[in-house]
């Protein structure tokens, strides 16, 4: 009997003198196996060859470590191409991966016991809790140990009962790891220790809310992680301009030791999806593509389905009319620059007229003011300095002969909306005139149609809040009396039509590539801009139908109420400055073409 005990007592010691043996010598409790072994005979869900792209650039070759040399991937796969399936079972295998370490807290040199979250970004929210998270947790219910025909996560301690470990949109591992899904419109991982980010279709956000995703978790997960963090960005491209595209582009730019940390990769989904070394499961249940399988989108629709499939666009778009709209974006879009009245959810883009009378102001919304003002005289209260009286002083200087005006495009609301702009010129430099928009507004009917009444006191409520309005005009339709009661109060109205003519248009062009317009992100805006088209006639119009409008308002028809209103408003400013009509580039040119002006000299 006492031999026994101490045969038991001398095992039980060996076992953990080679525990520390073990840890000492590796850094893992577990050998991980590598990630086609996983997929092939764990999970028993092969992956396309092309799709272990995400995985390989996340470890190294033999998967022993985090790669330090790549922080992020930008993957252009065309629909179709599986990337939920990859997306999901990568990251299964990363926390897979994590939870075989025996301290991934010491491995990732972050404080003992700091929880290490896996994220995934969705678009929807229906996407984020249904589809991905159900993706997500298939993978880790499937993955058996084929050593012991027991579920390996559950081997570890995991209760993967709904309710569990598994809950509503999260999954909690050992060692605190843990993986959730977002959406971006309910983000809730701001601030956590984010190791892993996947943006799921990041090229349907919208683009304010998939810049700001996007800057927010690299800046944390650098903090926290600044060799090993990994942000995946995975999309096939909605749009030249969507932030997915624009990201991509702009690699090119960024310095030599920034670019390196980059991986990028563009394929056709019959590229990703190919049979060529493909699993035998792939080809038996003809999983793969090949590119006679699309011949009849390509017949239908030649080039969205190279949008789609290929990720390419067509080199010359002939109608758009600003076809350098990344300059826009660039120089005269200022996206961190609040909109000027409290929304409370700033998914609702439009407003009604009624609404239009009881908005709430932000505090920089007043007279010769602007938000960089707001910002510099807030940063003083908290940090005096004579340099922040001094930015002070010179952008109060910049501000302080400003004239406003006003535009509205006017519409009963049946098919239309109404649009509202109030802006005003600033001295961007000595010698130059910028014009800063304060106001855009997309009207609908609070009733049957908008009432034309309500915008006219609106109008006459700015000049009470101290607005002195040099000229209010309007596009023509139904607008005589609204002029005449507004010429009554004093406020100098009349009538532009950006219809009759395309001075108003190639003006508000020529300033826009120019950077001379400061813009807050406001969506309807953005996109009547994006989207203008020059007819067969020469006019400048909006397309027809809007994927974007449908998918963001949920109206298909497309627009550009409030586009208008900021060509009116510059004209007029324009026009206002100089007695023999415009000036934009010289005093006689308005002829020069602007996409040729933007090649030659900017």
């Amino acid at each position: 009997m006492n031999n026994n005990f101490l045969e038991y007592f001398n095992n039980i010691v060996d076992n953990e003198i080679n525990k520390i043996k073990k840890q000492a010598s590796s850094k893992f409790k577990i050998d991980p196996v590598t990630p086609q072994e996983f997929f092939n005979n764990w999970l028993k869900m092969p992956l396309f060859p092309a799709q272990y792209s995400i995985v390989n650039h996340v470890f190294t070759p033999d998967y022993k470590d985090f790669r330090t040399d790549i922080n992020e991937l930008m993957i252009q796969w065309g629909e179709g191409s599986g990337k939920n399936t990859a997306c999901a079972r990568s990251l299964a295998y990363i926390a897979y991966w994590l939870t075989c370490l025996y301290n991934p807290q010491e491995y990732l040199k972050i404080g003992k016991n700091t929880p290490i979250v896996l994220c995934n970004v969705s678009f929807r929210e229906e996407h984020a809790s249904g589809i991905f998270f159900k993706q997500f947790t298939t993978c880790l219910k499937n993955t058996i140990n084929p050593a012991t025909g027991k579920n390996w996560f559950e081997e570890q301690g995991m209760d993967l009962r709904e309710g569990k470990d598994i809950q509503t949109r999260k999954v909690i591992f050992p060692n605190h790891i843990e993986a959730t899904s977002e959406s971006s419109i309910r983000y809730t991982a701001e601030g956590k220790n984010v190791l892993v980010a996947v943006f799921d279709e990041i090229a349907e956000f919208r683009y304010d809310k998939a810049k700001a995703l996007y800057n927010n978790l690299k800046n944390t997960a650098f903090s926290r992680f600044p060799h090993y963090y990994k942000l995946i960005l995975i999309s096939y491209p909605r749009d030249p301009y969507d932030f997915f595209v624009q990201l991509y582009n702009s690699v090119d730019s960024w310095e030599e030791p920034d670019r390196r940390k980059v991986f990028r990769e563009t394929k056709a989904s019959w590229e990703v999806r190919s049979s060529k070394g493909a699993h035998s499961l792939l080809i038996e249940k003809r999983i793969y593509r090949t590119k006679e399988d699309y011949a009849p989108m390509y017949r239908k629709d030649p080039e969205d389905a190279m949008r789609r499939y290929e990720c390419k666009f067509p080199k010359y778009t002939a109608n758009r009319y600003l076809k350098k709209f990344d300059i826009v974006l660039e120089k005269c879009v200022k996206f961190d620059r609040p909109y000027p009245y409290i929304a409370e959810d700033d998914e609702s883009l439009a407003i009604t007229e009624e609404d239009l009378l009881n908005l709430v102001w932000q505090p920089w919304f007043k007279p010769c003011y602007s938000y960089k003002l707001y910002q510099l005289e807030q940063e003083l209260t908290k940090n005096p300095s004579e340099e922040l009286k001094k930015q002070i002083s010179n952008e109060q200087e910049r501000h302080e002969n400003a004239q406003y005006f006003l535009h509205v495009d006017l519409s009963r609301g049946l098919q239309d909306y109404a649009g509202l702009l109030l802006l005003h010129t600033y001295s961007k430099l000595p010698s130059q005139t910028g014009y800063y928009v304060d106001l855009a507004i997309q009207i609908k009917p609070a009733e049957d149609e908008i009432q034309f009444d309500r915008i006219q006191k609106f109008i006459i409520s700015l000049t009470h809040k101290g607005f002195d309005l040099t000229r209010v005009t309007f596009d023509g339709f139904q607008s005589t009396m609204i002029i005449q009661n507004l010429e009554r109060e004093g406020i100098p109205s009349n009538i532009i039509s950006v219809d009759r003519s395309r001075k108003p248009y190639d003006t508000l062009k020529h300033l826009l590539y120019q950077g001379l317009v400061d813009i807050y992100y406001y969506p309807p805006l953005i996109r009547e801009l994006k989207e203008l088209i020059i007819t067969e006639k020469g006019k400048v119009d909006h397309p027809k139908e809007s994927s974007q409008r449908l998918k963001e308002e949920g109206i298909k028809r497309g627009s550009k109420d409030i586009a208008d209103c900021l060509a009116a408003t510059i004209f007029s400013a324009v026009e206002h400055e100089s007695d023999s009509g415009p000036v934009v580039l010289d005093a006689n040119d308005l002829d020069i073409d602007p996409d040729r002006f933007i090649d030659k000299y900017l």
